[in-house]
């Protein structure tokens, strides 16, 4: 896959040639040289639930959250699930 960068202004004139380039990669949009907005295909196995998580701050702090509980080791883990 290739990424494409294009000034917003190129993207709009070259809507329908920029478009065709995005089953090949990402097409990043500029803003006077910085970077506004990507566009991206939508796949077969494009999934909107996850795609929704990855972009939540409350998802991300969950996970931060979880990191800092303490773990257990795998064999103990086991024996409480009875699978050892």
């Amino acid at each position: 896959m290739k990424t494409i960068t294009i000034e917003f202004d190129q993207f709009r004139e070259q809507l329908d040639q920029t478009l065709s380039e995005i089953d090949h990669g990402d097409v990043i949009v500029t803003r006077q040289g910085k970077p506004w907005f990507i566009v991206q295909s939508v796949s077969e196995d494009w999934d909107a639930e996850s795609m929704a998580l990855a972009r939540s701050p409350e998802f991300w702090e969950m996970i931060r959250q979880q990191r800092r509980e303490p773990t257990i080791p795998w064999d103990e883990a086991m024996r409480e699930l009875g699978l050892d």
